[in-house]
C-alpha cells in the first residue's frame, strides 16, 4: 500500500508544478507577443524546460516530504 501512495503522492507532485509552472510562465511571457513566441528560439528554453523542471523539482519535493511526515 505504501509503494501505491508513493507513486500517486509523486504523480500529484508532478501536476500540481506543471501547473505552477504554466502560471510562472504566463507571467513571465507576458510581455512578449505572439510572433516573438513562436519564431524566437531562445525563448524556447524559456516555456519548454523551465515549466518541466519546475514540475519535476515539485513531484520529487512531494515525495521527500511524504517521507518526512508520514
Amino acid at each position: 500500500m505504501r509503494n501505491e501512495m508513493i507513486w500517486l503522492i509523486g504523480f500529484f507532485g508532478l501536476v500540481v508544478g506543471f501547473i505552477a509552472g504554466q502560471f510562472y510562465l504566463l507571467h513571465a511571457l507576458k510581455g512578449k507577443s505572439r510572433h516573438e513566441l513562436l519564431h524566437d528560439r531562445t525563448l524556447r528554453w524559456s516555456y519548454g524546460v523551465v515549466n518541466w523542471v519546475i514540475a519535476i523539482f515539485t513531484s520529487i519535493a512531494s515525495v521527500l516530504l511524504y517521507h518526512q511526515f508520514f
